[in-house]
Order: structure tokens, then C-alpha cells, then sequence
């Protein structure tokens, strides 16, 4: 076994659906959407897929209908959710600590299947659909990284090409299967060629967080969904991954906690309040000053910069 496929191996054992306390114990999920480096599982779901998700401008990238998801029948987290997000569209999901907002990107990258409720990728039922399939149009880019994953930053990119199962890009370059331009190809508009022989662990959050991204678009996916890609990073790094993340020709899904980057970042908002999605649309129509005051308990206003004329949240308890 070589050193990638043994550092593959282990980053199954790393982090699995068993270790999730969230877990609800039937969920068929394909792990190689995820950037924890969990086990991919290629099986399909058992049932028939009733279509294939294609990529649709005249449909929703996602519909949610009427979902609702908890970890037991006695507590609900996500609560009755109708929700259409958009093909082409940066969509921020917001609101406060525990209002569901990581719950309901898990519905969206089917780790949890709904208690009650649809969810559509492409006008097609996820669950009626098998996990290769979704993973071949979506990707997820989590909160949590392993601290070290053993491996240098080409390594882990091409982790990202599980899904295609074929050979990846050798480390010295001299054997370049089709993968492998798709690899150095990310690597390049990533800019992490100068990182590509550097420790994994080495790297700083902004750096590590590029890489997770790189390694999600490693499996070409029409959808990139991220939970908080801005958590624990500088201000000049939050800025360069959503700069990054409006380059990419994709449908983004991405929580959120700054009101003020989702607003000037996002083209649509979802603002989810104790479990229920109380306002989406447009970022100027849905995230107004009333609402944010109302869902997050503080007196909120808008103020205009003298220099740029920007529009920017201002916020007292």
C-alpha cells in the first residue's frame, strides 16, 4: 500500500457517522463529498433513482418541502422548512448560535435524512437517488478539520478524486492521468502550487481552508456547500475565501455568522431563527434591520460609509 492510499485508509478512521452525536443511524451517505476525510460509500440507497439530478437553470439547485429533522422524536431541530435555493447562485444561510443552520446544511448534503418532509437536488428526491450520484454534483467543505492529516497539500487535494477512481496526480509530477490535470488545474487556480510539497498541518487556517475548498473541486461539483469557511480566520483570510468563493462558476451554499460579509457576498440570504427559515430572498430585501433585531435580540441599524457610501450593519444590546 502506498504512503497516500495507507493516509487514505486512516483518514476513514479519523471520523464517521458513528462519532456525530447528530448521527440518526440510517443516513446512506457518500463520505467522499466530505473534507473531513471520511470513508467514501459508493453503494446506492436501495431504491430506484427516480431521475438524475442534472444540472437546471430552470429549476432550484434545492427545494425543501415542508422538511423537519431532529436527533430523537422529542427534540426537532429543523422545523417545517419550505426553501428554494437557486442554480448559480452565492446563497448565505444566517442566524444565531443553535438556530439550526448546520442541521440544515447537513439535509442539503444528505448526512441526515428529514424526519418528515422532501428534499429535492435538482427536482430530484435525494434519497431516491444513490450517494455516487449526489456526490457527483455535490460537494461540502465542513467546519471541522483534522488537526493533521498526515499529508502534504497535493496529497490532500487529490483526495478529492475518490469519487472518479482513477489515478492521481503523482507527487513527482511524472505520471499525469486525467485526474491529475484536474488536480494541478485546481492547484493552479487556487494558487497553492507554491504549498504543494508543504505539511498539511503546517499551513495557517486561511491556507488549510483554501486546500478543503481545492479538494471539494477536485470532484467538479455543480454545488459547493460550506459551513462557516470564515470561522476562526483573520479578517484578510474571511476576505480571501469568499473573494475566492465568488470566482467559482458554482452554486454556493455557505453559513455564515458576519451579517455584514453575507450582505455584500451573498446575492440571496436564509435566515433560519430556533429551526424555522423565517426570510429568504434578495440579501437587501430579506436582511433588513428589523428582522436582524428581532432574531439575534439586538438593536440593529444601517449606516453608510462616508468614504465607500457602503451600507453596513451596526449593532448595541
Amino acid at each position: 500500500m502506498n504512503s497516500l492510499a495507507k493516509s487514505a485508509n486512516e483518514l476513514r478512521l479519523f471520523k464517521g457517522p458513528a462519532h456525530d452525536p447528530n448521527y440518526d443511524g440510517d443516513s446512506c451517505v457518500d463520505n467522499s463529498i466530505y473534507s473531513d476525510g471520511r470513508a467514501p460509500d459508493l453503494t446506492t440507497t436501495g431504491e430506484t433513482p427516480q431521475c438524475s439530478p442534472n444540472l437546471s437553470k430552470a429549476i432550484p439547485a434545492f427545494q425543501l418541502e415542508d422538511v423537519s429533522w431532529g436527533p430523537s422524536s422529542k427534540i426537532s431541530l429543523v422545523k417545517g422548512v419550505n426553501l428554494s435555493i437557486y442554480n448559480g447562485r452565492f446563497t448565505a444561510i444566517v442566524g444565531a448560535n443553535g438556530a439550526g443552520k448546520s442541521s440544515l446544511l447537513r439535509l442539503l448534503y444528505r448526512f441526515h435524512r428529514p424526519n418528515a418532509g422532501r428534499v429535492l437536488l435538482n427536482g430530484c428526491d435525494i434519497w431516491h437517488l444513490s450517494s455516487w450520484e449526489v456526490a457527483s454534483s455535490v460537494a461540502a467543505v465542513l467546519q471541522e478539520q483534522p488537526a493533521d492529516f498526515g499529508l502534504q497539500v497535493h496529497e490532500v487535494v487529490s483526495l478529492g478524486a475518490q469519487l472518479q477512481q482513477k489515478t492521481v496526480l503523482s507527487p513527482t509530477k511524472k505520471h499525469i492521468a486525467p485526474i491529475g490535470d484536474i488536480v494541478a488545474k485546481v492547484m493552479a487556480q487556487l494558487e497553492l502550487e507554491p504549498l504543494a510539497t508543504r505539511s498539511f498541518s503546517s499551513l495557517s487556517g486561511g491556507e488549510k481552508q483554501r486546500v478543503m475548498v481545492a479538494r471539494a473541486l477536485v470532484q467538479q461539483p455543480s454545488i459547493l456547500i460550506l459551513d462557516e469557511p470564515t470561522n476562526h480566520l483573520d479578517i484578510r483570510h474571511q476576505l480571501e475565501i469568499l473573494e475566492l468563493l465568488k470566482t467559482l462558476d458554482l452554486t454556493i451554499v455557505c453559513s455564515l455568522h458576519d451579517l455584514n460579509l453575507a450582505r455584500s457576498y451573498a446575492d440571496d440570504v436564509v435566515v433560519v431563527n430556533e429551526g424555522r427559515v423565517v426570510a429568504q430572498g434578495g440579501c437587501f430585501e430579506a436582511l433588513t434591520p428589523k428582522l436582524i433585531s428581532q432574531v439575534f435580540n439586538v438593536r440593529t441599524h444601517l449606516e453608510k460609509l462616508e468614504k465607500s457610501q457602503q451600507e453596513i450593519f451596526q449593532f448595541q444590546i
